[in-house]
């Protein structure tokens, strides 16, 4: 089946004899992925793992992309005889007549009023959102998109409508940060899009959206920039502010400690069974060993979710202290994943020859005999815990499995 401009599945410009095939294509599925940002926001604000808000906010994922579809499927009965001039939009089926213009008409107010039903059975205020937002996508289509300004202004509200509709459908108060951030990303988003769409028309010495003209190379770098600093701002603040405490107000300090624990199960993004952390330091001039580390986990083909790199200063004064100078490694792997283990035990065979530890905040899975190699200072520790526990009464699962303490 032929295509333009390769694409992934179901691409938007493709050609086919199948009127089925053709009203998907023309639904635009692989779009709906812009959507996730309904489910996201209901997850952000922490309101997933309550009553039916999964059920509600999944109702109004589905009704979002039914609109979406519906949106493109009237755009492209309205555009298509400006895409028949395009190398690429050619393909797409009203375009390239695969489909019916009255046929895709049909399919487009169909699935609109098949969106809004559903978001207004879901909460009649869903539905007004619902109806906000194609508006909105509509008035970008026929004019906001030729406008400078206007038309990124509207791309950003339609992704701060999607993540209002995910706080109605649950419903949730959405933070007012979180919202700031939605807004800067998508601004960000539509600006270094319209940067791209200039560059690409400059270099092929063509002409391009008329509004690009309006805006300039330096213009759209500078909302790139503002932009960009927002959203970094917004979620600095969104992520890591705290609630001002009323005076007599018992706090949990979870909140304080585990900010991410406000999206449900959080680590199951890693998989069913979560994910270890696994943190090491060596010296200055063990560098070998860091990449040592790197070509074990490779080699075992254990996935790196999240890798941070950093330098350490001097070593700290207790003997369980962590730091030394030196360079520290700290990994997000899938708890699940085949081999995790013995890839690890090397791992820490690596480091502890390199003279460097593992840890022990983050550990999930030391053994005794590497805990003993890496802190060489461990009878100091031992004998401190003596003289101020000599019953044994401290312990802990890590203590046990380490031994720390005795069993």
């Amino acid at each position: 089946m032929p295509t333009a401009g390769g694409g992934t599945w179901l691409p938007d410009e493709v050609h086919s004899d199948s009127p089925w095939l053709a009203a998907i294509v023309t639904a635009r599925p692989k779009q709906w992925i812009k959507n996730a940002l309904v489910v996201g926001a209901a997850g952000a604000a922490g309101a997933l793992g309550h009553d039916d808000v999964p059920v509600r906010v999944g109702l109004a994922f589905v009704a979002f992309c039914l609109l979406a579809s519906g949106i493109y499927a009237i755009n492209d009965v309205r555009d298509a005889a400006e895409d028949r001039l395009h190398p690429r939009k050619r393909f797409r089926p009203v375009a390239a007549g695969d489909l019916d213009p009255s046929v895709a008409t049909l399919l487009g107010v169909g699935l609109l009023s098949t969106g809004v039903a559903l978001c207004v059975a879901v909460r009649p205020l869903l539905g007004l959102v619902a109806v906000g937002y194609v508006a909105l996508t509509v008035s970008y289509t026929i004019a906001l998109r030729r406008v400078a300004f206007l038309d990124i202004a509207a791309i950003a509200g339609g992704f701060v409508l999607r993540a209002v509709a995910g706080g109605v459908a649950a419903p949730v108060t959405l933070s007012r940060w979180f919202v700031l951030v939605v807004t800067s990303a998508a601004v960000l988003l539509a600006a270094s899009k319209r940067h791209a769409e200039l560059r690409r028309t400059e270099q092929a010495g063509t002409g391009g959206r008329s509004v690009l003209a309006r805006y300039g190379a330096a213009r759209l770098r500078l909302i790139i920039a503002g932009s960009a600093a927002v959203a970094l701002f917004a979620y600095g603040v969104w992520a890591f502010a705290l609630r001002p405490c009323a005076r007599g107000r018992i706090e949990s300090i979870g909140r304080h400690m585990f900010p991410l624990d406000a999206l449900d199960a959080w680590p199951r993004l890693y998989g069913r069974s979560g994910f270890v952390q696994y943190q090491l330091v060596v010296p200055y001039g063990s560098e070998a060993a860091l990449e040592a580390v790197i070509a074990e986990l490779r080699g075992a083909s254990v996935p790196c979710y999240l890798a941070v790199l950093k330098d350490f200063g001097d070593a700290g004064g207790p003997p369980l202290s962590f730091p030394i100078a030196g360079w520290t490694l700290a990994v997000d792997l899938p708890r699940g994943a085949p081999g995790l283990g013995p890839a690890l035990d090397r791992c820490d065979e690596l480091v502890a020859q390199a003279g460097g530890r593992v840890y022990l905040s983050k550990d999930a899975r030391l053994r005794p005999d590497a805990l003993r190699a890496m802190y060489p200072r461990l009878e100091e520790w031992r004998a401190v815990r003596d003289r101020v526990d000599p019953e044994g009464m401290w312990r802990s699962d890590l203590a046990l499995r380490t031994g720390l303490v005795g069993r």
